[in-house]
């Protein structure tokens, strides 16, 4: 939603802004999945709030119609370690240069859109595999797709992401989303003000 209303409120071609998305795993030992209303309210629950989920619902929903956003809460959570081990091999793809800078970021854009808007949950083996052939093909390298999904079902990256975890718990960040922002750290959950300042603050440095 930030990224939404800072194009829309930048005068002109919107710079480019990279992130790099670190990772995090609030639930490793989750099997199947679960409603993600139910797993909302349940952390309402936990925080002594148990009617926070029918405020926080309509908040985002009409937040997110305001920026062209289509919340849609009626999909399901489950666990996201492959996910995560596909943002890992796109790093590593960037770190190489096989695939341009910016591609792992339109990984998680994929995938974001597709739980928010479109019920997909990133759990699904047939989404993340949709996702990851759309990516790759639309930064032209479809001569990629065969191997990041080799990766993937292989669980080729599980221990480098569970060291990343780890490393990241150490450093502090005990939650999601942690994102750098042309070296602006966030951690954790913002309000969509704070990620808009950090935006701004990041183009502002590119003048």
């Amino acid at each position: 939603m930030a990224e939404a209303m800072f194009n829309e409120n930048w005068k002109g071609t919107p710079p480019k802004i990279y992130y790099l998305r670190r990772p995090f795993i609030l639930r490793p030992e989750r099997v199947g999945m679960e409603s993600w209303i139910e797993v909302l309210r349940k952390l309402g629950i936990s925080r002594g709030s148990p009617s926070w989920v029918d405020q926080f619902i309509p908040q985002m929903t009409e937040t997110g119609r305001r920026v062209g956003i289509s919340f849609n809460f009626n999909t399901k959570v489950g666990n996201s370690m492959s996910s995560l081990q596909a943002m890992h091999h796109f790093l590593l793809l960037e770190r190489s240069g096989e695939i341009p800078r910016g591609t792992q970021e339109e990984l998680a854009l994929n995938l974001g859109t597709g739980h928010f808007e479109k019920q997909k949950c990133v759990a699904d083996p047939d989404v993340l595999k949709a996702a990851v052939t759309k990516v790759l093909s639309d930064a032209k390298c479809p001569h990629l797709v065969e191997n990041a999904l080799e990766a993937i079902s292989t669980n080729k990256h599980y221990e480098d992401v569970v060291e990343a975890i780890q490393r990241e718990q150490l450093r502090g960040h005990h939650s999601i989303p942690f994102v750098d922002i042309n070296g602006i750290e966030l951690s954790g959950a913002r309000s969509v003000s704070e990620y808009y300042e950090a935006l701004w603050e990041a183009a502002s440095k590119m003048k």
